[in-house]
């Protein structure tokens, strides 16, 4: 019996309420990997290239794992199904390096390094299949919205637990402080995951996915190239100083846990706020608009990092960085993506697409090893991350150009114009 109009749309709007309220349970435990883990490894003794190997090796084997999305999803129903086993894999990033402390201190570093990666696994097929769950469980023409709404929740709930796991960090002994945090936000990820398992396909028919009939390469497509080259440059970019702003806060400024998460505070609530005008942004400049002003802030706020030698201007730095990458990463990226990729081959179409995204995101933090190497500071370094990450707008820029076919004159006068208006 083929469902009505009326079931469809309860069904999308249930689909819409589950990956909302999924990426805010994500966020709520997100804090604990991404803004305590890099200090939780100095603890234990990390240098610069711990920190940008804990921030390689899960890319790396995301973008093997990435490669066998397509086997895994014809050997299950829908893709919801299909999401299950490695979409838990993935959630143990939360809790695995709470087990560091118990082991010997030779061993800990590398532990830490393993629990890093071996979640990579899970998140290379959940990372292509989630987005397929996305479009086969709202409509195209929601997804705008849709990534905005996550963008929003997703900061603040990362904005209350980094508050929150600043001040029990602060106030519990150390290690037990940082293994309570583990295990909490291992739980919040997991109430997360259920929200996610909810889902149920309505944009999509099963077999489109798992027929054999021949398809395009995802390769021919213009629109699809463009986009994975703009993801390519940006996350390079981005990616190939982040993992040295901890080091750079806590050793250089003097930042200690508490003020992490007040940086993370305000860097999460700009993220919030640039992603709830995303939708206005996205209208009146494009995705490529929004991407170029986003990397402009970018680098921006590395440029601040770099030259400050004061944690209160330090905080401007993370507001303006904050707001950009929201806008680049959580909106303007994937809304590219989901442009370009038809939903009958987005399982394909994202095996490609997250196989370049875990080899960039593996081999762009190396890249400031190769600094760290030549003997230069952080700040420098943050300086050289700065004029890469105006690069990559840059290059987006002449990418949005080439896509027109306007003359550069033209098109910066027609982007002006959306600005001011």
């Amino acid at each position: 019996m083929t469902p009505s109009s009326r079931e469809v749309a309860a069904t999308e709007a249930a689909n819409y309420s589950h990956l909302v309220s999924d990426i805010a349970w994500f966020g709520l435990g997100w804090a604990a990997v991404d803004r305590f883990r890099a200090m939780y490894a100095l603890h234990l003794g990390a240098d610069e290239y711990t920190l940008n190997f804990i921030a390689a090796m899960p890319a790396l084997l995301l973008a093997l794992s990435a490669t066998f999305s397509l086997w895994w999803r014809e050997r299950h129903v829908n893709s919801v199904r299909a999401i299950l086993v490695p979409t838990f894999v993935f959630r143990l990033i939360y809790i695995l390096p709470a087990f560091a402390t118990v082991l010997p201190g030779h061993l800990q570093i590398p532990w830490l390094i393993f629990a890093a990666a071996l979640p990579g696994i899970g998140q290379g097929l959940s990372a292509v299949l989630f987005v397929v769950c996305m479009q086969e469980s709202v409509a195209q023409e929601r997804m705008t919205q849709l990534f905005s709404r996550r963008s929003v929740y997703f900061n603040i709930a990362l904005a209350l637990s980094a508050v929150g796991f600043g001040i029990w960090l602060e106030a519990v002994p150390f290690p037990m402080n940082y293994n309570a945090m583990f295990v909490v936000s291992f739980g919040m990820t997991l109430v997360s995951m259920w929200h996610v398992l909810q889902l149920k396909p309505i944009h999509h028919p099963v077999e489109s996915v798992i027929s054999n009939q021949p398809r395009q390469s995802p390769w021919k497509s213009k629109a699809f190239r463009n986009v994975v080259i703009v993801m390519a440059v940006t996350f390079a970019a981005f990616t190939a100083v982040n993992a040295l702003i901890p080091m750079r806060l806590r050793n250089e400024l003097g930042a200690t846990e508490s003020y992490i998460a007040l940086f993370g505070l305000l860097e999460l609530l700009a993220g919030a706020l640039a992603s709830a005008y995303a939708p206005r942004l996205v209208k009146r400049l494009g995705y490529y608009g929004v991407i170029v002003c986003g990397m402009a802030a970018n680098a921006v706020g590395a440029a601040v990092l770099g030259i400050s030698e004061n944690l209160t201007i330090s905080l401007i730095a993370g507001v303006i960085s904050g707001a950009g990458w929201m806008l680049v990463a959580m909106v303007a990226v994937i809304g590219l993506y989901t442009e370009s990729v038809p939903v009958a081959d987005a399982t394909r179409f994202g095996v490609a697409y997250h196989q370049v995204y875990g080899i960039v995101l593996f081999l762009a933090p190396f890249s400031s090893n190769l600094l760290v190497s030549a003997d230069l500071s952080l700040s420098t370094i943050l300086m050289i991350g700065a004029a890469l990450r105006l690069a990559a707008g840059i290059v987006v820029g002449g990418i949005w150009l080439a896509s027109t076919g306007r003359t550069p004159r033209s098109a910066l006068k027609s982007f002006v114009a959306r600005v001011h208006l």
